[in-house]
């Protein structure tokens, strides 16, 4: 199918792309090393581009592996747009902390209590059909399959969340999307709203049986030539028999992953926090140093205070900790950017956060430092 939508192009199509060794870090996943490649098709008429075709390697010292596919494709029979995921993921050292938006860790016990190993191959299908000059529905199908390990004595082996049985899962998605960015994947002004729902059958006996809705915005605008003001809210509430893995993963057209991490909460350790219902809001100020051309093609640099914020929720029955009275968490940081040809961004975040932790019986907020390296603008 990729191959004959690819034929489908016009010889007059103009092609831009790139290929890259890499070396990333990321303070839950470890000092990584892989290669990406991203090949783009530009076409009149078609925006960002006709078709867009993404290649990645990747794995970590912390045996985190990231080997992901995107095809993107857009213009089919005039209008529609096909979008396909496909990754195999490894967390081989992820973390559970227990459910609910009031988790603790002890600072007297092996940081590797708190340590599991997931496998997760995955497919996510999209297609876009617009409805109108900025509206758009879509419909979407999530496959994953689970495998989690956990050592005898860590606490996710303790607890025993539904969803230690892994197995298999697929979920229908369908929604509404609003869309006015400019241009839309650097955006310096517009907006991006979002409302959809998932819904998933029981194809295993621990793989889960849920659904519920979700609903994001992003806003952008640019007081200066060399100023964009961003910002993303996103909330979701799942309902059903949920994995604890699949409470840190959200629904939506585009897949994004965490409640902390790279790409919702930078400076807080990906998954700290986990509960049926989750919400965040991040805020960024891109600042624009120096734009250049590199062999004909465009070189942006970009200098990003940021401040994310959010909090978890509805886990009533199956929390392990009690709410905290004050219920939010929050990370800040500074991050850089390098936008190439307004269509390939390279990404450096470093955050600060608090995780709270028992020590001596009392508990403290010790703020932590994290660096993230990776792909693509946070929203």
């Amino acid at each position: 199918m990729i191959v004959l939508l690819t034929l489908l192009s016009t010889a007059a199509a103009e092609w831009s792309w790139f290929l890259v060794p890499t070396a990333g870090y990321d303070t839950d996943d470890k000092l990584g090393f892989g290669v990406r490649a991203e090949v783009n098709e530009a076409a009149a008429g078609q925006s960002p581009y006709r078709t867009g075709v993404m290649v990645q390697a990747y794995a970590t010292t912390s045996g985190y592996h990231n080997h992901r596919i995107r095809y993107d494709r857009l213009g089919i029979a005039d209008t529609w747009r096909l979008t396909v995921y496909a990754a195999w993921r490894v967390w081989g050292n992820d973390g559970y902390w227990g459910i609910g938006n009031g988790t603790l860790r002890s600072a007297e016990v092996d940081p590797q209590h708190y340590r599991y190993r997931l496998v997760q191959p995955t497919t996510h299908a999209v297609v876009e059909r617009p409805v109108g000059a900025r509206w758009s529905l879509f419909f979407a199908l999530k496959t994953k399959w689970s495998a989690v390990s956990a050592a005898p004595d860590s606490l996710l082996a303790q607890q025993q969340p539904y969803g230690m049985g892994g197995g298999l899962m697929a979920q229908g998605l369908t929604g509404a999307i609003f869309d006015t960015r400019s241009p839309v994947l650097n955006p310096e002004e517009g907006a991006r709203l979002e409302i959809s729902g998932r819904y998933g059958p029981r194809l295993s006996d621990e793989g889960g049986h849920f659904g519920g809705p979700y609903a994001s915005a992003r806003g952008f605008t640019s007081p200066a030539p060399w100023v964009t003001l961003g910002a993303r809210v996103m909330g979701e509430w799942l309902i059903g028999e949920i994995p604890f893995y699949e409470q840190v993963q959200w629904g939506g057209c585009r897949p994004v992953s965490g409640f902390g991490g790279w790409e919702t909460i930078r400076g807080v350790p990906f998954g700290r926090w986990r509960a049926p219902g989750k919400a965040v809001l991040n805020t960024e100020v891109r600042l624009r140093l120096l734009e250049h051309s590199l062999r004909g093609a465009s070189v942006a640099w970009q200098l990003v205070p940021y401040g994310d914020v959010g909090a978890v929720f509805g886990g009533e029955g199956i929390a392990t900790a009690d709410a905290p009275e004050l219920p939010l968490h929050y990370a800040v940081g500074l991050g850089g950017r390098v936008v190439f040809d307004e269509q390939f961004v390279g990404r450096l975040d470093v955050g600060l956060g608090p995780d709270p932790v028992v020590v001596d019986g009392a508990v403290e907020e010790p703020w932590g430092l994290r660096m993230y390296l990776v792909f693509d603008h946070t929203f």
